[in-house]
């Protein structure tokens, strides 16, 4: 259900925001000029040390000079965990809309850390569902898989996630 998920040619990764000079400031500048230059999908993750909060600050900064007609931005996150409960799936997503400072994020990635390569392991389904379950209630708009092989990511299917990416 929901909105039918539109992928861009290019989105921009935020891994490495603050590596050429380790200014927050110069890493908002370098975000606006993508963002003037049409690029406006940005992939993140709690995981990638400031850079949810960065996005956050560089989010409030277009919003406030944002030119008429420019497109929303959009910002898609991962859920990478080895914890399958509702605490820690609470935790990560509730940290990622503060720091974005959204309501519901764009897109969530989800990446387990210790997928068994046979397929057997479904510990990391109950993750799945939870982020489903975020997903009804409005905290994330889409789901996908991020660093899955073809049997864990059928499971999360089977499972009744709905991967869209």
């Amino acid at each position: 259900g929901g909105e039918a998920l539109e992928l861009p040619r290019v989105i921009i990764g935020c891994w490495q925001l603050l590596e050429r000079h380790a200014d927050r400031g110069k890493a908002i500048e370098t975000l606006m000029a993508y963002a003037k230059a049409g690029f406006t999908t940005f992939d993140t993750a709690d995981i990638y040390g400031p850079s949810e909060a960065i996005l956050g600050d560089f989010r409030k900064r277009w919003l406030s000079t944002r030119p008429e007609g420019a497109p929303a931005l959009r910002f898609f996150t991962k859920y990478v965990t080895d914890n399958p409960g509702r605490a820690e799936a609470e935790r990560v997503n509730g940290q990622s809309l503060r720091n974005l400072g959204v309501g519901a994020a764009d897109m969530v990635q989800f990446h387990w850390w210790s997928l068994a390569k046979d397929g057997k392991d479904r510990t990391f389904l109950g993750a799945g569902r939870e982020l489903t379950r975020l997903k009804g209630e409005g905290k994330i708009r889409h789901l996908a898989g991020c660093n899955m092989d073809t049997a864990n990511l059928r499971a999360l299917v089977d499972d009744g996630m709905e991967i869209e990416a």
